[in-house]
Parts: C-alpha cells; sequence; structure tokens
C-alpha cells in the first residue's frame, strides 16, 4: 500500500494532510505527518502567554469570505464557526493625525456601486479616483504596486499602502503588483460577498489548527510530533529507458523511513529548510517582518466599528484587531522596527491607539511585544520569477508553502490553497501510476 508522507505540519502541511484525509478511497493509516516542533501550526500557532494571562495568537491574520480555499478548510474540519465577522463588507479606518473617521463598504454585487457613495468611499476621493483600482489589474508581473498608483494619488495613502502592507507585508513601492492584482480578482472584484472581513472567533489555534489535528487523528493519520527531517536520499531507476527520480529515504534525526517510487512525500516547510533539504531551490531568502503587540485591557472593548479590525493612518500602529479584552496591533513591512526596543515600540503605539479604544492614555495595560523577523519572504516582482512549482522533479515528491508558486501572497489562503495543489497533483500522479502499472500488466 502506497504511502503518503507530509513533512511540516504548518498551515500548508495541515492542508495537504486534511485533504488527502478527506479523500473516501484513501486510508488515513496510510498518511504520515511529522513537525519539528512539539506543536502544529507555524505561524497560525496560539500560546498562553505569562504576562497577559491569556491566549494570544503569534501574530493576527485577516481572512476575506472570498478565501475559498480556507473556508473549505474549514468547513472540512468542522470549525467553519471558530471564524467571526459582519455580514457587511465594511473595513473601518482613522486618522489619527486629525482623529477623522471612515468606512469604505464594498456592496454585494460586482459592480462597485460604492464607489459613487461618498460615505462609502475613501474621503477626499472621488469616482475617478476610485476606477484607478482598475489599471491594477492590468499589472505586469514586473511592476511595483507604486509604477500603478503613484504617492501622490488621493488613494495611495489611505486605501493603497494599508492594503499593500497588510495583504503583500511590503510597501507600495516595493511590493509586488502582481499579487494585489490576483487578490484583487478574487476578493474585491467579485463584490461584497467575497470581501467581508473574517477573524478568528478565540484564536488561531482553536480556528484552525485544533480542529485539524482532531479530524486528522479521527481519520486514523499518524502524527509525529518532534520529527526533525535532517535529509532525503534519491534513487534513480534502473532502466536506461526511464530516467526519473525519486526520494527513497527520508532521515528524520532519531528514524530512517525508506519510501517507494510509489509512495507520496510532500515538503511543506519555510523556505530557508526546505532549500538546505532538496537541491534546485534558487530563491532569495531576504525576509519582511511583522510587529504584534497584544494588549490586556481591564475590561471588554466595546466599539461600535462595523468590523472587529481597525486600519490606522498616519502613525507606526498600522491595524488593531479587538477580541474580548484584547487589542492587538499588527505593523507589517517592519524591518526597520526590530532595532527599536519593546518598551519604546509599546509606548508609541499605545499613544497611537488609546484614544481609538477609549482608553487612559497615561495607562499602559500590560502587553506581550512579538517581532516575527521572518513574517514571509519579500514579495516583491523579483520573488514572482523564483517562487517554485509544486512539481521538483523528482518522481514522488512535491513542495507546498505560502512562498511556493500559488499566485497569491504569504497568507493562510495561500498556504492552505498551496497544501491543497501539492495533494491534489499527489494524487493525479498516484492515479497516473497505478494506470500505468495496470497496462504494463494486461500487455
Amino acid at each position: 500500500m502506497s504511502q503518503y508522507h507530509i513533512i511540516g505540519a504548518g498551515m500548508a502541511g495541515l492542508a495537504a494532510a486534511v485533504k488527502l484525509a478527506s479523500i473516501p478511497k484513501l486510508n488515513g493509516k496510510d498518511i504520515n505527518l511529522y513537525e519539528t516542533a512539539p506543536q502544529a501550526g507555524g505561524r497560525c500557532r496560539s500560546f498562553v502567554d505569562a504576562t497577559l494571562g491569556c491566549e494570544i495568537d503569534n501574530g493576527n491574520h485577516l481572512l476575506l469570505s472570498g478565501n475559498y480555499c480556507a473556508m473549505e478548510y474549514l468547513d472540512i474540519t468542522n470549525a467553519a464557526d471558530q471564524l467571526i465577522g459582519p455580514d457587511r463588507a465594511a473595513f473601518p479606518f482613522t486618522d489619527i493625525r486629525n482623529a477623522q473617521r471612515w468606512d469604505v463598504e464594498f456592496n454585494r454585487s460586482k459592480f462597485p456601486f460604492w464607489i459613487f457613495d461618498k460615505n462609502k468611499r475613501v474621503p477626499q476621493a472621488g469616482v475617478l479616483d476610485h476606477l484607478k483600482l482598475i489599471s491594477l489589474m492590468r499589472a505586469k508581473d514586473t511592476q511595483t504596486i507604486e509604477d500603478i498608483i503613484a504617492p501622490d494619488h488621493p488613494l495611495y495613502e489611505r486605501l493603497i499602502d494599508p492594503l499593500s502592507v497588510a495583504v503583500i507585508n511590503m510597501t507600495p513601492d516595493t511590493a509586488s503588483a502582481k499579487l494585489m492584482r490576483n487578490v484583487l480578482a478574487e476578493t474585491a472584484l467579485k463584490g461584497g460577498r467575497a470581501c467581508q472581513p473574517r477573524i478568528a472567533r478565540h484564536s488561531l489555534a482553536q480556528t484552525f489548527v485544533d480542529p485539524a489535528i482532531k479530524f486528522l487523528k479521527d481519520k486514523g493519520v499518524n502524527i509525529h510530533m518532534g520529527a526533525r527531517l535532517k535529509a532525503i536520499t534519491y534513487n534513480a531507476h534502473n532502466n536506461k529507458n526511464d530516467k526519473a527520480q525519486w526520494a527513497s529515504e527520508l532521515e528524520f534525526t532519531d528514524m530512517k523511513i525508506q519510501t517507494s517510487r510509489d509512495d507520496t512525500i510532500i515538503l511543506a516547510l519555510p523556505p530557508a529548510p526546505a532549500s538546505q533539504i532538496l537541491d534546485g531551490i534558487d530563491i532569495a531568502l531576504d525576509y519582511s517582518a511583522i510587529a504584534n503587540l497584544h494588549f490586556k485591557l481591564d475590561a471588554p472593548i466595546d466599539v461600535d466599528w462595523p468590523a472587529p479590525i481597525m486600519g490606522i493612518i498616519g502613525g507606526v500602529s498600522q491595524w488593531v484587531f479587538i477580541r474580548g479584552s484584547i487589542a492587538s496591533v499588527t505593523i507589517s513591512a517592519a524591518n526597520e522596527l526590530l532595532t527599536q526596543s519593546a518598551d519604546e515600540l509599546t509606548q508609541t503605539v499605545w499613544n497611537e491607539i488609546a484614544d481609538i479604544l477609549g482608553q487612559d492614555k497615561h495607562t499602559l495595560p500590560p502587553v506581550r511585544v512579538i517581532k516575527e523577523k521572518r513574517a514571509s519572504l519579500q514579495q516583491g516582482p523579483a520573488l514572482e520569477t523564483q517562487r517554485p512549482a509544486c512539481e521538483t522533479g523528482y518522481d514522488n515528491l512535491f513542495l507546498a508553502g505560502d512562498w511556493t508558486d500559488t499566485g497569491l501572497p504569504a497568507t493562510i489562503e495561500g498556504a492552505i490553497r498551496s497544501g491543497y495543489k501539492a495533494a491534489q497533483t499527489a494524487q493525479k500522479s498516484t492515479a497516473q501510476k497505478s494506470m500505468t502499472k495496470e497496462a504494463k500488466t494486461h500487455a
């Protein structure tokens, strides 16, 4: 019986395992999931913080109702109710320099009626200004967002820049316009039904990780935590007419596993360890950082925003997420903040958001600062020519990860989609091998 070996239990690896385990004809006991860390989830991990005395996420993640792979993943793992958000496709913003508040709200249908309503579009920007967004749909692979929408455009500061850093984790002058084009095509261009904001009800772990692990265990999938892959050995077919190579051995820290050409291996590791293990990954390991600050307030926060998030213009803070008594601030494209002390960053951010939350600016609540130095690869135009495909050139080895060629930025949707693609490609390859064997048998 063929075996499936999935290396890495971040979102890409979990998605690949969930997709395979949901196939009726597959026996879950033939699926093996390996993870270096003691827990699954990768960047989607959650933990109980001793300082705050509650569970927090490693970082904040916003999804949209149009993220169809993520929504299917949650349906399969019976966790669809663990995402929350409004029925409206509304995104609140505030400019802390003048306390101006506004909402950008998409109408439900595909035609953008919202740009004709001054109460639903970006203030101080007209209808023709908003039509400039269409230019992004003609973006070339070599262009940045700023190549298409210049800094002096009325939408730049109040919509384009916040979107760029939130979606791509890079500022518009360096971010790939192609990636933004692809995201808009799947969300904004499909109307408000695909743009409703969604966040985890309780935590990322309770939404994306714990239900998936339970689903996999119920299906009989073999899960190995603390299993670090050191190397892969390859073999070549002895038949001179068959030049195929395949992975024949997986070497972990404390075990070796022999694999056949009929087995399937999905390498779902971050780019750095993947490039160390697999030859042929020629990708620049330049990263863009994200800083997250989690503030624990005295009581649950009652805001009148149309969504549990707020975009912040004119400061260091970029987005604030509200969940109960926790206010979490995300700062993307944050490489310049890595050398700044946690205390200094905390004071700056609290001064910016206290009034927005109706809190005393002079009373600093407990806070946890998390800086992710390697939050994502720098997703500029050059990266798009380097991202590897799912197929590796080895007969039974496939790649997954939000850094692979998904056409999307490094997001939860991108990670899940890569896992799905690897699982589906592997299944197709297995079916083709089976048909070839059967044909040879009958011959």
